[in-house]
């Protein structure tokens, strides 16, 4: 393939996707055995940016590799546990970094522009206006 074939990359893409598919079925991905964080966040930037517009399904499988990810641990720091040498250490800190960016990627088109921030209202401010709402 000398040539950048687009139908030719894209037809390996899903052979993989495939077979990355099975592989984590195999590995019973839910029981969140060694390795298998990688595997899922590997594949969710994969299911992402696999299509030109992502689906409510890449995202939930994001949350789900999250989800996943905070059981296993990849949220606390490594360094107040021994038991996992320094190297692992700072593998677990990479990965969960990526897992943050990936939440800014995955939802930033969630927000509008119009959009406006919650503001932060007193209850002498809420009183009013509960009583206009609801009289």
């Amino acid at each position: 393939m000398s040539e950048f074939d687009v139908s030719e990359a894209r037809k390996w893409m899903q052979i993989y996707q495939e077979r990355a598919t099975q592989s984590l079925v195999l590995g019973k991905f839910t029981l969140c055995a060694p390795g298998i964080v990688h595997a899922l966040l590997f594949y969710s930037y994969m299911e992402y940016f696999a299509v030109a517009d992502p689906n409510i399904g890449g995202w939930s499988f994001f949350a789900m590799t999250v989800r996943l990810a905070m059981r296993a641990g990849y949220h606390r720091d490594a360094s107040s546990y021994p038991e996992i040498k320094p190297f692992e250490a700072e593998m677990r800190r990479r990965v969960w970094s990526l897992m943050r960016q990936m939440v800014g990627i995955l939802f930033s088109p969630l927000r509008q522009q119009s959009e406006q921030d919650p503001r932060h209202l007193f209850p002498t401010t809420l009183l009013p206006l509960q009583v206009r709402l609801f009289s």
